[in-house]
């Protein structure tokens, strides 16, 4: 099984966390034919965190998995906090591939999707 982790800080705010997953909802709509399942996790604030959703995924037979985190720029989560969580799991799963791609404005069509909202 190959699977999507979409991860985002959290909020304490419900609303703000039911946001993320109804994105996700339109990610895996989207993305729905490359990946057998796409989920969310949060870093901290509420749940579920990063750790026990990767657990979860590789549970149910994942054997690929993709952590997009959902962070503008590359501040102390995205550069320490993720990969020290990821490279936990990998660690205890060395049979399953977790690929932690880049923060948001890391992607060069990241400044063509702001570029597209800023015109007139």
């Amino acid at each position: 099984m190959k699977a999507l982790l979409l991860v985002a800080h959290g909020s304490r705010l419900q609303s703000s966390n039911e946001e993320f997953d109804a994105l996700a909802g339109r990610v895996r709509a989207t993305v729905g034919n490359d990946y057998d399942q796409v989920a969310t996790a949060f870093l901290e604030l509420t749940e579920p965190g990063i750790d026990t959703t990767l657990e979860r995924l590789v549970a149910e037979g994942a054997v690929y998995i993709r952590v997009l985190p959902c962070f503008l720029l590359a501040g102390t989560h995205v550069r320490n906090d993720l990969p020290r969580l990821v490279q936990a799991v990998r660690a205890q799963h060395p049979e399953v591939r977790i690929d932690l791609l880049s923060h948001l404005a890391a992607d060069t069509g990241f400044v063509d999707y702001l570029t597209g909202l800023c015109r007139p």
